[in-house]
């Protein structure tokens, strides 16, 4: 080494420590907070949403349950029925409960437009007729897609009541 070199004598650089992530900086508390929040609200929501189906679920389990050997007009009046409180239960008694054969069936349709309520008539006649013919798997696939499809709105007003 030659003493005269000025860069001989200089030392090595000595880096800073590496900045560390904790403790956290003040934004970041709030990120997490807002985060676990926003968390919180999604899991509720749709907890209640879950919880508000759940008169879907029982009837379609008690749709699945009924018996497959009862004649047409008994099979037609229990389906009558269960779809009645179903939609009593969605729509408040005051909408429905008092609808029967064509001003039912119009609620029907209008409260799931896609499906075709010329399939639901033996529901509108089986009180009435005294041996219905009808197929008794058809109406059964008509009220599972009614009992999942119809949308339940707050303020349902069918087009036609009759009391």
């Amino acid at each position: 080494m030659n003493p005269s070199d000025p860069l001989a004598q200089l030392n090595d650089i000595h880096t800073p420590d590496a900045i560390g992530w904790w403790p956290l900086a003040p934004l970041w508390w709030v990120i997490i907070a807002l985060t676990i929040t926003l968390l919180v609200v999604i899991v509720m929501v749709l907890i209640r949403k879950y919880q508000a189906q759940q008169y879907r679920r029982d009837a379609l389990a008690e749709l699945n349950n009924l018996p497959r050997d009862d004649d047409n007009q008994t099979f037609a009046l229990k389906l009558n029925t269960l779809l009645k409180r179903t939609a009593i239960t969605a729509y408040g008694e005051g909408t429905c409960a008092t609808l029967h054969g064509e001003h039912w069936l119009a609620f029907l349709q209008k409260s799931a437009p896609k499906l075709n309520v010329d399939t639901a008539q033996p529901l509108a006649d089986a009180a009435y007729k005294a041996n219905p013919q009808f197929d008794q798997n058809t109406l059964r696939h008509y009220a599972t897609q009614w009992l999942k499809q119809h949308r339940r709105k707050r303020k349902f007003t069918p087009e036609a009541k009759h009391v």
